[in-house]
């Protein structure tokens, strides 16, 4: 049975790197530069991130208490 954890290859560094501009370069025009960054954070700094934001929007009176529009679950 092959190992599925070998990539390809074709695989190589160079192709990874390039595959990875093409991420970046993707998310910071769907997402602009701010989440573009943080989506490329650890998901422990990401979370974190979330959190501080969430605080800083409470304490400057935003109510988070009312249902999200334009959210899909």
């Amino acid at each position: 049975m092959k190992n599925s954890h070998n990539p390809p290859e074709w695989l190589c560094a160079d192709v990874t790197e390039f595959i990875q501009a093409i991420d970046i370069e993707f998310q910071r025009r769907e997402f602009g530069d701010e989440l573009a960054r943080v989506n490329q954070l650890p998901l422990a700094d990401r979370c974190r991130y979330v959190h501080e934001i969430t605080d800083h929007a409470l304490l400057h009176g935003v109510n988070l208490d009312h249902e999200p529009v334009g959210v899909t679950r």
